[in-house]
């Protein structure tokens, strides 16, 4: 129960050479528990926390009017089979925060952990969420930095077989998740009136969260089903150098609330289903609904049957989104785009088996031409390469983009890209 220091940290871990440690909790609220304390570092645990169906946790990490709270760090622990409570998106018991591995603070004073660390950590067969941090989402403290993690880093886990959400970040302030793969995701069947909308790797409440260099993949369903998702009420988010493939839902969500700088680049998205992007409506705040977007220098290939559309914008909101330098090689004849005021797109590439009135309408500067990727037999064929998608040197792409300002410094395979001079079209910027 108590904390450690900077100095001398409580550590929680397994000795000697045997096999981790297994806690179960057999049906306890937790099977591993810290509450407002600081500084504590376990790893190398076992969990499993199994009973019947109620709001449970593998491990949970609690602060409540705890101010600041540093040093919290989980590495190296397997959760699973963990059978917390599901309810529907539309009940008012929000349940994303209860399953795996969940860090949350709350309180009538602002509560925030300060160098989070999650990291090396497979969490599978749970109910609802893999791994979430929540933090202060609702209160007075939403969205001030008193009320927020900073410092955090959700880096090289292994997420899978889940019924609900990978990974959540909520009410965080320029904090890291990468490294991460998530598959097999939003495992819950629809039910009655109610679908169960759950993605790959998602972000709410949240100022300067970067998600990168991730695999996100076999989401399950279209409800939502996206591998990613920057959703309502944030600020500066990033999602870049991602791969995303096989999500039955599409690439990227945007939810159309809130939701400003939001910023896409140099993400491969291969066989992605039903959308590559879509812009979607928050519910009955039509009064709040904001976006300021940039999609930029991604390359989307598809040859699956569902792939209907590029981007789907809702008809009843008008973000201003620019869309520009990627590449979108579609094999697939039913594809749309909608166009409201302030959605501008230029410099991309339009490639497959829809015809370029349709899809280059709005584009423009639009290029219909093979991209000319390196190894296009090679593409499709397994889960784990991208490099199919660097482009032959003859590739119209190259060199046809236009300069986009503070734009990364490189592009997916780590060529540099400059913001004066054109860059390539498409993820990759090599020669």
């Amino acid at each position: 129960k108590n904390s450690g220091t900077a100095a001398a940290p409580i550590e929680i871990s397994s000795y000697g050479n045997a096999n981790k440690p297994i806690i179960n909790g057999d049906g306890a609220n937790a099977a591993v528990y810290l509450y407002n304390q600081q500084y504590v570092k376990v790893s190398n645990l076992e969990s499993t926390n199994r009973g019947t169906e109620a709001w449970r946790y593998g491990l949970y990490v609690s602060g409540y009017n705890g101010g600041a709270l540093y040093g919290i760090e989980l590495r190296n622990l397997t959760v699973h089979d963990v059978n917390g409570m599901y309810t529907a998106a539309t009940d008012k018991l929000d349940s994303h925060w209860n399953g795996g591995i969940i860090v949350s603070a709350r309180g009538d004073t602002a509560t925030r952990f300060v160098k989070l660390v999650i990291s090396g950590c497979e969490v599978y067969n749970v109910s609802r969420t893999g791994i979430a941090t929540f933090s202060n989402m609702y209160t007075s403290f939403d969205k001030q930095i008193s009320g927020m993690t900073q410092q955090m880093k959700i880096t090289g886990n292994n997420v899978h077989d889940i019924k609900g959400d990978g990974i959540i970040v909520c009410g965080d302030y320029k904090g890291e998740v990468s490294g991460n793969t998530v598959c097999n995701t939003n495992l819950m069947s629809y039910t009655g009136e109610s679908p169960n909308v759950n993605v790959g790797i998602f972000v709410l409440h949240s100022k300067g969260t970067v998600i990168s260099g991730n695999e996100s993949y076999l989401c399950r369903t279209t409800y939502d089903g996206f591998g990613y998702d920057i959703d309502g009420d944030n600020d500066g988010v990033i999602v870049e150098y991602n791969y995303s493939h096989d999500n039955e839902g599409g690439f990227l969500l945007f939810v159309n609330h809130l939701n400003y700088n939001a910023t896409a680049r140099y993400n491969v998205s291969k066989n992605d289903s039903l959308r590559c992007f879509e812009i979607a409506a928050f519910p009955n705040t039509e009064a709040l609904q904001t976006l300021k977007a940039k999609i930029y220098n991604n390359t989307i290939y598809t040859t699956s049957p569902a792939a209907e559309r590029i981007i789907l914008l809702n008809t009843n909101c008008s973000p201003e989104v620019e869309v520009n330098n990627n590449i979108f090689y579609l094999k697939h004849d039913k594809i749309m785009t909608n166009h409201p005021s302030g959605w501008s797109a230029s410099h991309n590439l339009y490639y497959g088996s829809a015809s370029p009135q349709t899809v280059g309408k709005y584009d423009s500067a639009p290029i219909y031409e093979d991209p000319k990727f390196e190894n296009i037999d090679g593409v499709g064929n397994g889960y784990d390469t991208t490099d199919g998608f660097m482009l032959a040197g003859d590739s119209p792409c190259i060199g046809a983009g236009i300069p986009i300002q503070d734009n990364g410094g490189y592009d997916f395979w780590g060529n540099p890209v400059s913001d004066t001079e054109a860059p390539n079209i498409g993820a990759y910027n090599g020669r």
